[in-house]
């Protein structure tokens, strides 16, 4: 077996490169080296000099232990959690997310969380501080939430999304909205678009 370095490709497949063989690669191109392999979080902060500072925080999928460890040694600032992409946000603790609350970025989290959860409670007080109800409005929310926070919750989203039953449509008519999209201005940044969603927006009339 060669010695050296293991890699993990999209096929989950590992690689065994030699150091001189992965430092050929980032430097040919750092972007597509993380955007295609997964590589040791030690390896990436032992070699931080092979990369840029932004090019980490996009795409290199990190764990708190070395998210500590850039801070550390001020490789990172701690205004750079902000810019930590997805994967390493599902990497990160509550513990971790409440030390840190400030620097955040809460919509990352509650995208995440959206795929686990409908409940929002625990949430509420940086929901409401960070002003984050549009990103939760876009889940199939219980109904005694959406009773709760009703004049919190973005309806345009809620509209298209949770099925009401023709009583609560009665309760929440003065909130509800008639949606009509125009999918090439649609965007989804940040949104926790499933399946059901999607197929609600395709049934949906298009504007002119």
């Amino acid at each position: 077996m060669k010695k050296g370095i293991t890699i993990v490709d999209q096929q989950n497949d590992n690689i065994r490169l030699t150091k001189d063989e992965v430092i050929d690669m980032i430097e040919s191109d750092e972007i597509s080296f993380l955007s295609k392999y997964e590589i040791g979080n030690d390896f990436i902060f032992e070699n931080r000099n092979l990369f840029t500072k932004e090019v980490i925080l996009a795409f290199a999928v990190l764990n708190e232990e070395y998210i500590k460890k850039f801070l550390d040694v001020e490789y990172f600032d701690i205004n750079d959690l902000n810019d930590l992409n997805l994967a390493t946000y599902s990497n990160l603790s509550e513990e971790f997310l409440n030390k840190n609350t400030d620097y955040i970025n809460w919509a990352k989290v509650l995208t995440l969380k959206s795929t686990e959860t409908n409940d929002f409670n625990k949430w509420i007080g940086i929901i409401d501080r960070k002003n984050l109800w549009g990103y939760i409005s876009a889940n199939d929310l219980p109904i005694d939430f959406i009773r709760n926070w009703k004049h919190k919750l973005d309806w345009k989203f809620l509209s298209l999304v949770k099925e009401f039953t023709d009583d609560e449509k009665m309760e929440f008519s003065n909130y509800m909205v008639d949606v009509v999209i125009d999918i090439d201005k649609l965007t989804t940044s940040g949104l926790n678009w499933d399946d059901n969603i999607r197929n609600k927006i395709a049934n949906m009339e298009v504007s002119e």
